[in-house]
């Protein structure tokens, strides 16, 4: 997920952030757009969450705690959104803020992946064009 490093209105924060991940944030080092950071980390939990899952989930779902020294970062799933399949209950991943844009990625194990409602599902061949 991709996302420009310019600033957000803080009125926007409190849609997308829960009190610990707000404290953090005003806490911070200065210099960078930490709230910007913060959503498109959600984002990538989300898109990496859905395909597997087939659930949504909010941006009250995920507390997520941003690791500034290793560009990386830690989502926290409450247990009564995590599928009993033992879907794990935190993601990890990485960012990265360069050239005016924020970069995140979250990847999961590929055997999370049999958990998915996808996994194994039949297609249609396309017919061959002649």
């Amino acid at each position: 997920m991709s996302k420009s490093t310019r600033s957000s209105p803080q009125a926007c924060l409190p849609l997308i952030s829960g009190d610990e991940e707000r404290n953090w944030i005003a806490n911070a080092p200065q210099g960078r757009n930490w709230g910007r950071l913060l959503f498109s980390a959600k984002e990538s939990i989300f898109k990496a969450w859905f395909p597997l899952t087939g659930e949504w989930l909010g941006f009250e779902d995920a507390v997520v705690t941003i690791i500034p020294e290793d560009r990386s970062f830690v989502a926290q799933l409450p247990h009564t959104i995590v599928p009993a399949n033992d879907f794990p209950s935190e993601l990890r991943g990485r960012f990265l803020i360069a050239d005016g844009l924020i970069l995140t990625a979250v990847s999961l194990a590929a055997s999370k992946a049999n958990h998915s409602p996808l996994a194994g599902a039949k297609t249609e061949s396309s017919p061959d064009i002649k």
